[in-house]
Parts: structure tokens; sequence; C-alpha cells
């Protein structure tokens, strides 16, 4: 029996080639990242949590540190942007910059990610204070929490204001906003506003970014 040539040179040439795929693949996620450590993605903020450097950024990376020069990576499972962390009540939290997305672990190892219904749009400002943990949004909303996973909310006022910073010092809470907004409260609640004088060019009404008390 004679078998085509054409034909059975077509099934090696196939049988060559996924076999080659599987092969590279393998090698593929046999890879390991060499450089640099510990990770090639860019980071948004740096401080110190519960004894311990914590540096978090691009895609829901997370790194932790307690002497600042040996790190390690722990994965998340987010693959978006985190802008802020803070520690409280034995719990981590990382604000995703994906609408609302919030992300909860007690060890820096497994965690949730949750979108709870009352937390704003662009959270911003996460701290601890006071046996709770806070954060501001759109809205003029300030939320707060025990736990990281049910929030209340309530609002500095009526109008629809970007809140993008909250800071605790001096006895007082401060958030800014756009448009040079700065208000302050001694309890969270009852906010007074504090007139700046400062007026942006054109363009330039975001330019408070945050606040931070210093002594």
């Amino acid at each position: 029996m004679t078998i085509p040539l054409l034909p059975t040179l077509r099934l090696l040439f196939w049988t060559l080639l996924l076999t080659h795929l599987s092969s590279a693949q393998t090698i593929y996620e046999q890879l390991k990242l060499r450089n640099p450590l510990p990770t090639p993605n860019h980071l948004n903020i740096i401080t110190e949590l519960n004894g311990k450097w914590i540096a978090a950024g691009e895609y829901g990376t997370i790194l932790s540190s307690t002497d600042a020069q040996n790190w390690t990576l722990h994965p998340t499972g987010y693959d978006k942007s985190i802008t802020d962390v803070a520690y409280g009540n034995g719990i981590y939290l990382a604000l995703g910059s994906d609408n609302r997305h919030i992300l909860t672990s007690p060890d820096l190892e497994t965690w949730t990610i949750d979108r709870p219904a009352n937390v704003p749009f662009n959270p911003k400002g996460i701290l601890f204070r006071s046996g709770k943990i806070w954060l501001v949004g759109s809205d003029s909303s300030v939320c707060t929490s025990l736990d990281g996973l049910t929030w209340e909310q309530s609002k500095i006022d009526d109008d629809f204001r970007f809140l993008r910073g909250l800071s605790y010092g001096g006895g007082l809470y401060m958030v800014i906003a756009t448009d040079a907004y700065i208000a302050t409260s001694p309890d969270g609640i009852t906010w007074t506003e504090r007139p700046t004088g400062i007026t942006f060019e054109d363009g330039n009404k975001d330019s408070f970014l945050s606040s931070q008390y210093l002594n």
C-alpha cells in the first residue's frame, strides 16, 4: 500500500509543531523572575504598618520587609493597581483602583477581594483611627468599618465632592478635595470647611492630592 507523500508530510509537520509548542509552554511556565527583584512592577506607596514596611503598586503587588532590605512578595490575586494600604483591628487592607475594590488579609498571605456596597467610587485616604478603619471617596463620602468588609457611610456636606485624601493629627480629622477644598472634624461626623484662599489655574483643579500631619 502506498501512502500519499503530501498528507504524510502535513501530518508530520503539525505533529512536530504541536510538540514544539507544548515544550515551549512547559519551559515558559518554569521561568522565574531574576531581575529586578522582588518585582518589576511600579510601586505606588510605601509605609510602616504593624512593625513592617509595606509597599504596594501595580497588578496587585504587595511587598513586606522588616529591615527595608530584604523583601517578601505577597500574591493577592488582584490584577489592577493598589493605591493605598492600612492596618487595624488585626486586618491588612488595600484599596484597589478598579471601582470600589477593597482587599483584606489577616496575615498578608490570604487575601479577600470585595466590593462593599457602601464604599464610594474611587476610594482614597485609608487610615486606622479610634478603633475604626476610615476612607473617603467620591460624592463627599466618609466611610468607616471595623473589619474592612461591612462599611457605614456618611457625608461631609450635600455637594458632590471628590474627596482625595484623609488624615488625622492635632485632634482633628482632615479631608482634602478638588478646587483646594479642606474640611476638618473632631469626630469624623461634624465637618467644618476651612477656606484656603487658593485658586488653581485652569487644568490644575486637582492639585491637592494628599495631606499629612507633621509635629
